[in-house]
């Protein structure tokens, strides 16, 4: 194979696998180098009792990397496969030529029996004690031990976390690496009053994940969100005879490595919002995005456990169908018109300390007042909320009467404010305007 740059190396890899994964190779970690006219191979001493074999093989012209870790079946260059490239790259010296090295076998004949297969459950208790044991030592001794084997510990971590499917968990464990690293490399002082938030969050997830996992009575949400639990079509709510509007239409990129592409839906029938989800690794670059949907949805919902708005899958829809003056009509007819409802609800979702700081509204205002660039939206008695960013709005606003507006409802500076995703517009020319982030 021929050498890579290192700049090469950082293209195929995620940034946090590379800043990672270069130590291991400074600390001596990768061993047992060798290679083929088309192939790298290593070992690499990571968190495990043993050393993880990685492997790159040139393919019709690609690279296609394989590590034992758990990560890598979601982030196929992992920092242990970004470790052994960045020594290919700087001794590619030490890949002897040759085939794998020789391995003794045992001296007893006797076929092993197979291991019986570890219970899933069990697995992720201990993901937890070594989390619990992780925060302990960071509460009690804060940074003054901080060191780069530390940061490495806490990044292993959360990519062993999340290969156990525990989601909330280790994002928050991801996030403790990602702030420990920033600290460690800029030599800068955290902030301690949203380290110590981090940290609340991880322990109070960390307790409710436990208990999740111990209560066979537990809350679906609670086994949706923390536990990863996988839905199965027999176990969701089937509802026929939904019409369906698309007020937005997102796309996100997480830090634990995939996109999540949303589509925000309303009931003609109900009134009732729903979110239809696509989440793919971002390593699947060929994998077709979740279409966003310009027409009316008719047929079969299936309605998944969890908060509101609950997500759903299509079962049996027929093609999408024009949507038409009537339908927008309809939906603007289902938003909300009291500013103080929007609080009261937002204050419910919050109210759950596990539960995202956000809320999404749609909301038809009495009146709209603009004020410079900020925009702010009154209802009949005078009450109103800001939009956050209203200055995406203001052309549409003066350019046409808006009826309803979709949004994402958070706490900015202190204050309510309603992040618009989608515009309503009224008659003769009724439709959406997407307000794209």
């Amino acid at each position: 194979m021929k050498p890579l740059k290192e700049s090469e190396i950082k293209a195929l890899c995620q940034a946090d696998d590379f800043v990672n994964g270069e130590p291991y190779f400074r600390q001596g970690k990768v061993t047992d180098t060798w290679q083929t006219e088309t192939s790298l191979h290593a070992a690499v001493a990571g968190s495990g009792s043993k050393p993880y074999q990685v492997s790159v093989t040139l393919h019709e012209g690609n690279l296609v990397p394989h590590c034992t870790c758990p990560a890598h079946r979601r982030r196929p260059y992992c920092k242990h496969v970004a470790a052994v490239l960045v020594a290919w790259a700087r001794v590619p010296e030490r890949f002897v030529m040759g085939e794998a090295p020789a391995v003794l076998k045992p001296q007893s004949q006797v076929r092993r029996a197979r291991q019986p297969k570890a219970d899933t459950r069990q697995v992720q208790a201990e993901g937890l004690d070594k989390v619990e044991e992780l925060l302990v030592e960071l509460a009690t001794y804060g940074l003054l031990s901080l060191s780069e084997a530390q940061v490495t510990r806490v990044n292993d971590l959360a990519h062993i976390v999340e290969s156990h499917k525990l989601r909330r968990l280790a994002r928050l464990v991801g996030q403790l690496g990602a702030t420990l690293q920033a600290a460690l490399a800029t030599q800068k002082q955290l902030d301690e009053a949203a380290y110590a938030e981090l940290l609340n969050d991880t322990w109070l997830t960390l307790q409710a994940t436990r208990r999740a996992l111990e209560d066979p009575a537990a809350d679906p949400q609670l086994l949706d969100e923390l536990v990863g639990k996988t839905w199965h079509e027999s176990d969701l709510e089937r509802r026929e005879g939904e019409r369906l509007v698309e007020l937005a239409y997102e796309s996100v990129t997480l830090d634990t490595g995939f996109t999540v592409d949303t589509s925000f839906l309303l009931s003609l029938t109900s009134g009732t919002l729903y979110t239809e989800k696509l989440i793919t690794p971002i390593q699947l670059k060929k994998q077709p995005r979740k279409p966003s949907y310009t027409g009316r949805l008719e047929g079969t919902l299936g309605i998944y456990p969890g908060p509101e708005p609950r997500r759903v899958k299509l079962l049996d829809m027929a093609p999408e169908a024009p949507l038409t003056d009537a339908d927008w009509q309809q939906a603007a007819a289902c938003a909300g018109r009291s500013v103080a409802e929007l609080f009261r609800h937002f204050q419910a979702v919050v109210a759950n300390p596990l539960a995202a700081p956000e809320d999404y509204a749609f909301f038809a205002p009495a009146r709209i007042f603009v004020d410079g660039p900020g925009v702010h939206l009154l209802d009949d008695t005078g009450q109103a909320i800001p939009l956050a960013e209203g200055w995406r709005v203001l052309g549409a606003l003066t350019r046409q009467p808006v009826v309803a507006i979709f949004g994402r409802l958070a706490v900015a500076d202190g204050a309510l404010h309603l992040t618009p995703l989608g515009l309503v517009t009224a008659p003769p020319a009724a439709a959406l305007v997407r307000v794209w982030a």
